[in-house]
């Protein structure tokens, strides 16, 4: 919601140190302010007003009031509030050391009722405490609520770090969590990926009341048909025919409204008969499940309780890629193109992939990717082949714009001496 600074400034007894300063605090202690903009003299404010505080907050006055609170600047004493116990919502008992651990700041009762007297709290007791919540805060209901106003007010960047106490039992990993850890470990060995499919589908069993679309109206009973669709889906994706597509997936699926089971699915262009022998080797499967026949590839998908733990944590540590970060995959086609050059014996591969990639532009998706590489004995050049492949977010790439990038390619490999086949 935009708010004038000027009308803000108004409700207090003196002026404002700057829209700037007004901004900052609120950021820091009430509300996002997601733009300011100079207009007609003034100055104006996008500030986000969450969802449970606009029953006193999103007005002028319940604006000015948040600004009086953060700030700890007089209002005019038109404007000024502080609950009765007659008026008063609701009220919470808690005391100053609730508070103060709930922080982790040493707080002194006179402490504590500063802070909410400043949103209208009025805390009575010494001891035990009693906050008589006003009608406008819909959103204070229970101690930890008041001590995330104490915080909010006393700034939680002067909150000090501290460890958390040790739990007084030690926590105890659920035996499903670690035998998906462990059949994780499994699959990540062989090269599989594991995927994350949807829940919802348009057809089961157990029917949500209020779906979100026709299509996902259901909860799913099984996990092969959304893993065979992504099999298909990442098999047309691939940059060469011949490329291993290797899926797995944990998941629930729900077969009655009574019944909740947790599977794994396995999915590959790839026979899986192996994979699932050394499955029910290391896992103790006593049944082998129907490996089953897709287009492109074959699945499989068992019950996790047909497989036994065993002793030991997985360590998943050597497949995580910290230095992958996410980009977004693009929803346009992309563009494939092929390079084979001839460059002197000895040049190694890798500095001709960079020398490609560092030419082929912004555009370039993935690779380039080696494919061929081959030296005729007596000769004094190798020839290589790499695979590339161009793509935009924003839309359809046309054949001009990867020719010209490739023409660019191209001409740096002739400066080099090299020779395009």
């Amino acid at each position: 919601m935009w708010f004038k600074y000027k009308e803000i400034e108004s409700h207090f007894v003196t002026s404002l140190p700057g829209v700037g300063a007004v901004a900052e605090a609120l950021i820091n202690h009430a509300f996002e302010v997601e733009e300011m903009v100079e207009k007609d003299g003034d100055m104006e404010m996008d500030i986000k007003i969450l969802p449970d505080r606009a029953s006193d907050a999103k007005s002028v006055l319940g604006v000015a009031r948040e600004v009086s609170a953060v700030m700890n600047l007089p209002l005019k004493d038109e404007y000024k509030f502080t609950t009765t116990k007659e008026s008063a919502r609701t009220t919470i008992e808690f005391s100053a050391k609730v508070i103060s651990d709930l922080v982790g700041v040493e707080f002194s009762v006179e402490d504590i009722k500063s802070y909410l007297s400043r949103v209208g709290v009025l805390v009575e007791g010494e001891e035990t405490l009693t906050a008589h919540i006003p009608a406008e805060r819909q959103d204070l209901n229970i101690k930890e609520d008041l001590a995330d106003e104490v915080a909010r007010l006393y700034g939680y960047a002067n909150v000090p770090a501290r460890a958390l106490l040790a739990p007084v039992v030690a926590p105890v990993d659920h035996p499903d969590f670690i035998l998906s850890n462990q059949i994780r470990e499994f699959f990540a060995r062989g090269g599989f990926t594991e995927v994350y499919g949807y829940s919802f589908t348009a057809k089961g069993v157990v029917e949500i009341e209020k779906p979100l679309a026709s299509d996902k109206a259901y909860l799913r009973t099984n996990l092969t048909d959304w893993m065979s669709a992504t099999l298909v889906s990442n098999i047309k994706h691939s940059l060469f025919p011949k490329d291993e597509v290797k899926l797995f997936e944990i998941g629930n699926v729900f077969v009655s409204e009574d019944e909740e089971q947790k599977r794994i699915c396995v999915a590959a262009n790839i026979s899986l008969q192996s994979v699932i022998n050394e499955l029910k080797q290391e896992f103790n499967i006593t049944e082998l499940p129907e490996i089953k026949k897709i287009e492109g590839g074959e699945v499989v998908e068992l019950l996790l309780s047909s497989l036994k733990a065993k002793d030991g944590a997985a360590d998943l540590s050597p497949f995580i890629k910290s230095d992958v970060n996410y980009k977004p995959v693009s929803v346009y086609p992309r563009i494939v193109r092929d390079i084979a050059l001839f460059v002197p014996a000895g040049t190694a591969s890798s500095e001709v992939g960079e020398m490609i990639k560092q030419n082929a532009g912004p555009l370039l998706a993935e690779g380039p990717i080696l494919f061929d590489e081959f030296t005729k004995p007596g000769e004094d050049r190798t020839s290589l082949a790499y695979r590339l492949a161009f793509q935009a977010s924003d839309r359809t790439l046309e054949d001009a714009e990867v020719n010209t990038l490739m023409e660019k390619v191209y001409k740096v490999v002739k400066e080099r001496g090299w020779e395009v086949r």
